[in-house]
């Protein structure tokens, strides 16, 4: 299985993620998923910014 975007393969904590969210209701799943995104860019402009670097491209 290839990621949507075309980065190449899905890791299997990727492929299970994506079968359970599939089965739920699908606004709690896109909810769920963008708390995710935020959480995780939170995360990396905080670990980028300790860095020094302004890397993050958004």
């Amino acid at each position: 299985m290839s990621a949507p975007d075309g980065l190449g393969p899905v890791p299997a904590i990727e492929k299970q993620f994506l079968r359970e969210a599939i089965e739920r209701d699908p606004l709690d799943a896109a909810s769920d998923a963008a708390l995710a995104a935020r959480l995780l860019d939170r995360r990396a402009r905080s670990i980028l910014g300790e860095a020094g670097s302004d890397l993050v491209p958004f």
